[in-house]
């Protein structure tokens, strides 16, 4: 004959199971209400606002079954520099492009979400990387930590083919709940207001184009002198300047990736304004020469294109600070840009 329960057990048992089955309700009711007021942006899964809105845009571009035939990229500096509705004004068809460089990212930062995100959902016939000494630097420790928070990011590890078991876990149960794939956004009452039917966006770029928008209206003002806070900034972003190995590497990298699925790879020497950087920038003549060698050397290599617009737009009128452009700063190297791929043809380099 079976022992009879303890004292309490089936009374403990109802309890659970009806905190379950209250749980299951509740669950219900909110994947039910979630879904009522959808769309909402995804939960953040890369570092910041800017990189989750490109990523969730190329992917949107493959959704739709459609492809971008020229994409830009580079640091916060090309992000202003491009605007890809000047470069194409002029052109008739179909041409569609879009601006996926970000603030902060160095060339391998910049490289490592091309060949992750953007080269495998819109096929790019052209990669158009702005560049200075800043993208090319390999002894800033600012660039390596941005570097490394990419990486590390569960975005970056699911679109490079390299989650986590935790991450096919969470990929597999958002897809599947709207509640459990918002859960960010429906915690916060306030960003849920903002932002219901909206897609991810960043607030600092346009959301047709991609490019920044946070210099288009700023008049250029002299550099103040380094305090100690901008000066720890600086030596963050320059450290031990040098160039010639893991950024280059990255963008050798990146240009063999874009030739095997039938791209080309086009960096373009963006012009800084010469009085501002070389007051600002310590040993900035120098930093600005070594860039350009490295970048003329690698152009020698004979597969990477090279655009020089360094000596352009040498009037305060055209910037916002030294490094990035203002709306003014924008359209002429738009139009310079646009001008040498007209020319140039979308095709690739036959390398």
């Amino acid at each position: 004959m079976p022992a009879a329960p303890l004292p309490g057990t089936r009374s403990a048992a109802r309890v659970l199971a009806c905190a379950l089955a209250v749980l299951v309700v509740l669950l219900l009711v909110g994947e039910v209400a979630a879904r009522g007021i959808s769309p909402l942006p995804a939960d953040r899964t890369w570092p910041d606002d800017e990189a989750q809105a490109k990523a969730d845009h190329a992917q949107a571009v493959a959704d739709a079954g459609q492809r971008e035939q020229v994409v830009f990229g580079g640091s916060s500096i090309a992000d202003a520099a491009f605007d890809p509705a000047v470069v194409f004004e002029d052109r008739s068809g179909d041409q569609r492009a879009y601006n996926y460089a970000q603030e902060g990212s160095a060339s391998a930062t910049m490289a490592d979400f091309l060949r992750a995100v953007v080269i495998p959902r819109v096929h790019p016939e052209v990669v158009v990387l702005g560049m200075t000494p800043n993208e090319i630097n390999d002894g800033g420790t600012r660039q390596r930590e941005l570097e490394e928070l990419q990486r590390s990011s569960r975005g970056y590890r699911v679109a490079a083919g390299t989650p986590t078991p935790a991450d096919r876990i969470n990929t597999a149960v958002t897809a599947r709940s709207v509640l459990l794939a918002h859960r960010q956004v429906l915690r916060d009452p306030y960003r849920l207001l903002r932002e219901r039917g909206t897609v991810s966006t960043s607030s600092w770029n346009d959301p047709e184009t991609g490019a920044l928008l946070r210099h288009r209206e700023v008049d250029y003002v002299e550099p103040q002198p380094l305090d100690a806070t901008l000066r720890a900034r600086q030596d963050a972003v320059w450290g031990n300047f040098s160039v010639g190995g893991h950024q280059i590497g990255a963008l050798r990298d990146l240009e063999a990736d874009l030739r095997d699925h039938g791209g080309s790879l086009v960096l373009v020497e963006l012009p800084v304004f010469l009085p501002g950087f070389l007051a600002s920038i310590p040993d900035g003549a120098a930093k600005l020469t070594a860039a350009h060698e490295a970048m003329v050397a690698l152009d020698a290599e004979g597969c990477v294109e090279r655009l020089d617009l360094r000596s352009r737009l040498q009037d305060e009128r055209y910037w916002a600070d030294p490094v990035h452009v203002n709306a003014a700063g924008t359209n002429e190297l738009s139009k310079a840009v646009g001008a040498w791929l007209a020319e140039r043809g979308t095709g690739g380099s036959g390398c």
